[in-house]
């Protein structure tokens, strides 16, 4: 996670590393895949005609992939040298080049070497459209994620013994309470259970640990960010689906030794970079707590939010730390910023209404919580 040097059990060469195949197995990925962490940010400014994150995907004998929102913010040209490199089949139904040139398909059908036909339907968040700068999505339709789904999977149903959605999307209720949570369509994971029966639905985007449950017949599950744990899901089968099975795993400190030895290089120079000095502070701007922070105010907000009002010449700014940060020594590196605003995000002035302002302020009220007696994060 380049907040420090530490070996972690994360990402992909650890998790490449830590299951075999069969020609029973299929090894699939759901997306945000070429970006989020600083060495994807370095290489995404080199010049290379063969992807080295779809070498790791290759190494690692993916089949399929699908498309989540993060991978379009580095544009066309870059986001087709990672699908041209990859031996994995790429399923996105929702999701149309416009050119023509990419491999991009509504979905797949794999026969296993046990006679069972899968098929493999693959969807994104349609809220790439609101996200993504337009001039990334130039060359692409990204349709309503809902209809493109209903397009195609009575004919990809019809043909096959299973059927496996691969969602770059989550939940839109609880998946307890049925609470509903967002009635907007940037997640519809649970419409989908609702309306489709798929036989598995596998999510992300959300960044939750769903190790495996069954929502109106179809089976579910969903991995957090970073390669933080795979799962690993076991089906069987004899003329009709007997039992699915799965767990969420981490990764062992073993990372493919193939694939580190050639991207040790870009790796030396991403440390020297993260290393390297950016400024100075007279006091070091280090997190407290984030209930803290929230009720009492943070320098390191502050600060933060004093850059952006010198950089926009805006009346007012608002800034968002992660559930993670590092904050900054005195000695600032680029290592403090990425690691404490760790998203890189495009500054934006808006003008508002009166209105807009205080409906913003009351979203952040929610953030607490208060029963009477103390304040909690909601």
């Amino acid at each position: 996670d380049y907040t420090n040097n530490d070996d972690k059990h994360i990402g992909m060469l650890n998790v490449i590393n830590s299951f075999t195949k069969d020609e029973n197995t299929l090894i699939i990925d759901g997306g945000d895949t070429i970006q989020g962490s600083p060495f994807t940010t370095f290489i995404s400014k080199k010049d290379f005609e063969v992807h080295p994150i779809g070498k790791v995907l290759n190494q690692g004998k993916y089949d399929f992939v699908t498309l989540g929102n993060h991978d379009f913010n580095y544009g066309y040209d870059y986001l087709a040298k990672y699908l041209n490199t990859l031996d994995a089949t790429c399923v996105c139904a929702n999701v149309e080049d416009k050119t023509g040139k990419l491999p991009i398909l509504p979905y797949a059908i794999k026969t296993l070497g046990n006679g069972l036909k899968i098929g493999i339907l693959g969807f994104t968040t349609d809220f790439i459209n609101i996200w993504e700068q337009p001039q990334n999505l130039t060359n692409f339709n990204i349709n309503d994620t809902y209809t493109s789904v209903k397009k195609v999977f009575d004919e990809v149903r019809s043909q096959v013994d299973i059927l496996l959605g691969v969602y770059h999307g989550g939940f839109e209720k609880d998946l307890d309470t049925e609470k509903i949570l967002s009635t907007s369509n940037e997640n519809i994971a649970y419409k989908i259970c609702e309306d489709f029966n798929f036989d598995i639905l596998l999510t992300g985007h959300q960044h939750m640990d769903i190790g495996g449950q069954y929502i109106n017949g179809t089976y579910i599950v969903q991995t957090p960010q970073n390669a933080f744990r795979f799962i690993e899901l076991n089906l069987e089968y004899e003329e009709k689906i007997i039992s699915i099975k799965s767990e969420l795993k981490t990764a062992e400190i073993n990372p493919n030794k193939e694939m580190f030895n050639e991207l040790l290089p870009y790796e030396k120079e991403v440390q020297k970079w993260l290393d390297s000095p950016v400024g100075f502070l007279d006091i070091p701007l280090n997190p407290s707590t984030h209930i803290e922070m929230a009720l009492s105010g943070s320098n390191l907000a502050n600060f933060i939010n004093r850059i952006q009002l010198d950089a926009s010449d805006a009346d007012i700014a608002c800034t968002s730390f992660a559930n993670s940060i590092k904050g900054f020594n005195t000695d600032v590196t680029v290592r403090d910023i990425v690691s404490t605003y760790v998203y890189p995000n495009t500054l934006v002035v808006y003008e508002v209404t009166g209105e807009i302002l205080k409906k913003a302020l009351s979203r952040s009220a929610e953030y607490f919580y208060y029963d009477g007696k103390e304040v909690r994060i909601s």
